[in-house]
This record gives structure tokens, sequence and C-alpha cells, in this order.
């Protein structure tokens, strides 16, 4: 396989789109507009016209590569049907397209399909990766003899690691560019994970657990800067919200091979050393984001954030990649210059931060620089939109990993109890510990595959609503719904209405996740965007974090607290969104 960024010549001349021009005519036109250029500019001018006449001369050659587009040349990229204009535009202003326009003409097609299948297994493997531990605590509290407390700190472990992960990873995209940060924090996902399924001792384990953790927390934030940043203003909303719905495929595929694996007779012990069905489970989940990081060796970097770091000439080569794959030719590509949104200053300070330097220093550049970028999250202009969300993604958070994580728990009191908020002095469990095995009921994986594929409808009524009635519409609503659908626990009854129950949340909660997942990429700047929506992974972890502590405090205690602080705190996020600016259909800063 060879690269994506190779499958286009470096050659700027040869990807012309024929002008049907005689050769006076075209000498003659040329030489009126070179009397208003800089010589910069007449150099440029010099090149097309060459290439122009290579083309005339040789206009039967027949390119290499051949495809159909998805949308029409002619009709949805206007800026190609004009060519006089867009050299009368460029050589008035002197400066070039603007990255909108450049993603206008380049159209929406094959490339933005393949981007979301390499972003969505991402994401799918981050969900993997995050909600494994899930089913393998019954196993980890059997062998190795663990008590609630270290099973608490054994599932905290990865939520912890995402906290540091996201906002270090995060920051440190916006100032080495985003593909290089995804390979790097995949891959210690997947390293440090494929390490915890042999790892022996309790705090070990732990401890792999917390650096995979790392990797995930830095892939989920990053992904969502980087996919959003190809996508065009028509289609954005849709596109991240169907990358958001990969959550529910890593969720589905999660709990499908814990269901296949988990309960198999799989013990391959000697001494010292245990490899049995749960450390096997472990090590299949890994393969998600190793076969992501051998996706992403393949892929470009963003224009967006190439561009706004001084890298014009890697800003079109990537424009030409997207153009081969969506129009399937080589002719007609006339993205020649570009202009960025940063000033020279604000460009030069960016290069500085990404130059070569010593170790000492090269990491002592990057903590200041994502010093300074989280310190931007709170200047004048952009402090009430931090705290907003920062606030509004800890309620949905907190309500969401709370019932989720104890739903088990409350499947287990409707049965003993028949109701959801009534302790049972029972020791029964949904699992049973003999000589270090635990023999499992496979309802549990069945409940937790259905609990996980109720969050489809909620996935396609974002996509389909997202740009129709607006981000924040659907992350108010779907907030305010979850927190009154939560006082309904009191009344079920029965296993199955529990198993109801958190169908109904899991799958109005997802519309609230997909369309927070928009606003948070289309509300910062590039320079700024992975950093902020790492800072919110912050908040989201700690939100997670609370919930399971407070639900572990006083499930057992007196469930109605914490089903009640969820219910309020998810009505109170879903009021606080209207005070976030409108995104829908705005171009990216």
């Amino acid at each position: 396989m060879q690269t994506l960024n190779n499958t286009i010549g470096n050659d700027h001349s040869v990807l012309r789109r024929p002008m049907h021009h005689t050769g006076d005519q075209l000498a003659s036109a040329t030489g009126i507009a070179a009397t208003n250029r800089s010589p910069a500019r007449n150099n440029l001018k010099n090149e097309r016209t060459e290439a122009v006449e290579m083309e005339d001369v040789n206009s039967t050659v027949q390119y290499g590569i051949e495809g159909d587009s998805m949308l029409s040349t002619e009709e949805d990229t206007p800026l190609l049907n004009a060519e006089d204009e867009d050299d009368e535009r460029e050589d008035k202003d002197g400066s070039g397209l603007s990255y909108d326009e450049s993603i206008e003409i380049v159209g929406f097609g094959k490339f933005h399909i393949l981007l979301l299948a390499v972003c969505g297994w991402a994401n799918a493997s981050d969900a993997v990766e995050t909600l494994s531990i899930s089913f393998i605590l019954p196993s980890a509290k059997c062998e190795m003899d663990l008590s609630s407390f270290q099973l608490g700190v054994l599932s905290a472990a990865i939520f912890l690691g995402m906290m540091v992960g996201g906002y270090v990873w995060g920051a440190l995209s916006d100032i080495r560019g985003r593909r290089s940060v995804l390979l790097w924090s995949l891959s210690c996902n997947a390293l440090f994970g494929l390490l915890s399924s042999i790892a022996q001792s309790y705090w070990l384990f732990v401890l792999m657990r917390f650096l995979s953790g790392v990797g995930v927390g830095g892939a989920t934030p990053v992904i969502f800067s980087y996919f959003g940043e190809f996508q065009p203003k028509k289609w954005r909303g849709a596109m991240i919200s169907l990358l958001s719905m990969f959550w529910m495929c890593g969720n589905i595929i999660a709990a499908g091979i814990a269901w296949i694996i988990i309960p198999k007779s799989i013990n391959n012990s000697s001494k010292g050393f245990s490899y049995t069905s749960w450390r096997v489970f472990i090590s299949c989940c890994v393969v998600p984001a190793f076969t992501s990081v051998l996706t992403f060796i393949f892929m470009p970097e963003s224009p967006k954030f190439l561009l706004e770091n001084g890298q014009e000439d890697k800003a079109i080569k990537a424009f030409k990649t997207m153009w081969l794959l969506n129009k399937g030719t080589r002719k007609g590509f006339k993205i020649f210059s570009l202009r960025s949104v940063a000033s020279e200053d604000q460009i030069q300070q960016r290069v500085s931060l990404s130059s070569n330097l010593g170790w000492i220093a090269y990491y002592k550049d990057n903590l200041i620089g994502m010093l300074r970028s989280t310190a931007e999250l709170f200047d004048k202009k952009l402090c009430k939109i931090t705290i907003l969300q920062l606030i509004i993604i800890s309620t949905l958070s907190f309500g969401y990993y709370g019932l989720y994580i104890w739903f088990p728990v409350l499947f287990q009191q409707v049965e003993i109890t028949g109701s959801a908020c009534r302790v049972s002095n029972s020791s029964d469990t949904n699992d049973t510990c003999i000589n270090g095995v635990v023999e499992y009921n496979p309802q549990v994986y069945k409940d937790s595959f259905y609990t996980a594929a109720s969050n489809l409808p909620g996935n396609i009524i974002a996509t389909c609503l997202i740009d129709v009635v607006g981000r924040r519409s659907l992350v108010s609503s779907s907030l305010i719904l979850s927190g009154i659908s939560v006082f309904f626990i009191w009344l079920v009854r029965n296993r199955t209405q529990v198993l109801i129950m958190s169908c109904i949340f899991g799958g109005i909660s997802t519309i609230a996740w997909n369309s927070f997942n928009v606003l948070q990429v289309e509300l910062y700047p590039t320079h700024l965007r992975s950093t902020a929506i790492g800072a919110i992974a912050l908040a989201n972890r700690l939100g997670a974090i609370c919930s399971t502590l407070v639900f572990g405090a006083l499930i057992n205690v007196y469930c109605a607290v914490p089903i009640f602080m969820v219910a309020i705190l998810m009505v109170f996020g879903g009021l606080l969104v209207w005070a976030l600016p409108n995104t829908t259909r705005k171009s990216l800063e």
C-alpha cells in the first residue's frame, strides 16, 4: 500500500484544467494582467501559462487515475466554472484562496467517506478499550481476589488516564499536528492495553490500564478536530454526528466480543502466570487500535492546521489528495495559493513551537505552548463559552456514566426485591466464583449488547436533524428528556422493565452526546480546537468519576438521592445550552 500523500505528484504545473484560448490571446491576456502583479504573482502566472500551453499540446494524453465523483463537478463546485473570475479575484487581493473556498472547490465525495471510515474506526477502538473494563471486573475480582474498593480503583484507572491524555495530547495536537498525535496516542492505547492482558499483579494491571487510558484520552478529542477540519459547512454537522455513531459501534463490538470469548473455558496457566478467557478478551480489544494506527499512516495532515501554521505547500498537497479521490481525476485542480486568517506574527509564533530543538528546549516549549493555549480558552472572547461547555459536559457525563455503570446493580436489586431502590441483604450475585474461576450468567452480556444497540435510533435522529433543527436544540431537548426519563426508574418492577428503561435512557442521551460533539468542534478556532476539546474531555472524565463515587456510596443506602441528582443536573445542563452561540452551518475559525 502506498500513502495517499504520494498518489499525486508534487509538481503543481501538471494539475491544471485545460483552457481553450489561442496562444496569442493567452499571451495578450497574460501581458495585461502582469502590469498589476507583484513579481511573485507574475512567476505564478507564468507557471500557470506554461502549464496551459503544455496541456493544449498534449490534450490527448490520458491521466492514470479515473473515477466518478459523488457530486457533480460543474454544479457543486461553482468556483471551478469561472476561471477568469477566479484569476481576477486572486490578482486583485493577491492573497490566494481561503480555506473555506478551497474546501468547496475540492467538493464532498469519496475522500470524505474514506475519512469517515478511518476516523470512525479509531473512535470505535477508543470505545472498545474504554468499555472493556466493565466486562472483566467479575473475572479480575475472582482471579486476583479483589475487594470492592480495589475494583473501584481499577474502574477509575482508565478514566484517570483519559483525563491526563485528553488535555496533554489535545494541547500537543494544536502545536505538533493532528495526524502525528493520533498515531502516538493510538499506539499508546494499543501497546499498554496489550500489556495489561499479561500483567499478573493487581497494581501492575492498574498501571497498564491507566497508561492505556492516556492513549484513549488523547485520541478521542483529536479525532473530532482532525475530522471536522476536512468537512465543508454543508456536511459538517451530519458527518461529525456520523462519526459519533462509531462509539456505539465500539460499544456493540466490545459487548459482542465479551459475549463470545469470556464465557469460554480458556485457562492457559502455569506457575506464576495465568492467561484465561478474560485476558484473551483484553488482547482482542486492542486489535481496533492497532489497525487504526496502520490506517492513519496513509492519511494526510489536516489542511486547516497546516495553513494556520505557515505550511501552505503541504496544505495544497492535502487539498490535491482530496480532489483526486473526490473527482477521480487530476484534471481541473486549481488551488495555487492559500491565505490564512492568522496574522504573520501568530503563524511565526506557532512555527517556532514546532521547530527542531534539543530535548530540554523541546519539552519546555511544548509545555509553554500548552499553558498558553489553555490560558486563551479563558480570555475575554472565549471564557463564557468554555465555562458553559465544561458545566454542560459535566452534567451529561455525571448522568450518563452514573446510570450506565450501575444499571447492572439495578437489574439485580429489581430481581431480588421488586424495586430498583430497595436494598436486599442477599449475597446473591450474577456471577459465581469457584476456585478462582467465574461461572458466568450469559444474560449479563445479552443485556449489555441490547443496551448498546439501543443507541442506534438516537444516532440516526441526531444525524438527520443536526442541520435541520440545529445543534443547541438537539443537545438541550435530549438532556431535558433524559433527565425526565430518570424519574421512571422508581416505577420498574422487573428485569425487563429495567432493560427497557436503560435502552430509552441510552437512546435519548446519545442524541446529546452526538450534537455536543459537533458544537465543541465548531466553537473554537483552529489553533485552540484540540486543546479546548481536551479540556472538555477532562471535565467529562471528572463527571464520570464523581458519578461512580456518588452512586457507589449511596446506591445501597438510598438510591433516590443519586437518581434525583442525575435528573436535576441533566435538566439544568439542557437549559444552559441556550447560552451558547449558534454554530449551525457556519464557517470554522
